[in-house]
């Protein structure tokens, strides 16, 4: 099972406001595929000798999206949750489901025809939190204002 694609990691080098998040780790070692896990089970990918680019796993694209903190990185447990963080994850995973739509509604009537170039969840997941946190949306190379 594949990671992530290099079309991923071009997403995410590219969406500054999601690198700016966290600090870049030093002296990681990385493996063959030039990929290293930080103290905190972070995946970087070594993009050139001083460009490390932060793979987000879905989880914390959740939390940029739910507005919760990102100095822990807290993963959200949807199991073992307590009973006030239902709602949050109920609006959160109601605002995707309505961002779904949108994106289904104007593939089928050939308005902006963009669902086809995300490969994953977690794609679409950046591309929730960049159109929704930062009015940007990404046109197939680089991230845009809407």
């Amino acid at each position: 099972m594949e990671l992530f694609s290099l079309y991923e990691v071009e997403m995410f080098s590219k969406a500054a406001e999601i690198q700016s998040l966290v600090n870049k780790p030093v002296d990681l070692k990385f493996d063959i595929s030039r990929i290293g896990w930080d103290e905190f089970g972070r995946i970087w990918f070594k993009k050139a000798e001083n460009k490390l680019v932060w793979l987000p796993y879905q989880e914390d694209l959740q939390i940029i999206a739910n507005h919760k903190s990102l100095k822990e990185f807290e993963r959200i447990d949807f199991l073992f949750c307590e009973a006030r963080d239902h709602r949050a994850i109920r609006v959160l995973l109601s605002s995707f489901d309505n961002f779904m739509d949108t994106l289904l509604l104007n593939e089928s009537i050939r308005m902006n025809p963009r669902l086809s170039q995300f490969g994953s969840v977690r794609q679409l997941w950046l591309e929730f939190v960049m159109e929704n946190e930062y009015g940007k949306t990404w046109n197939g190379s680089d991230w845009i204002k809407k």
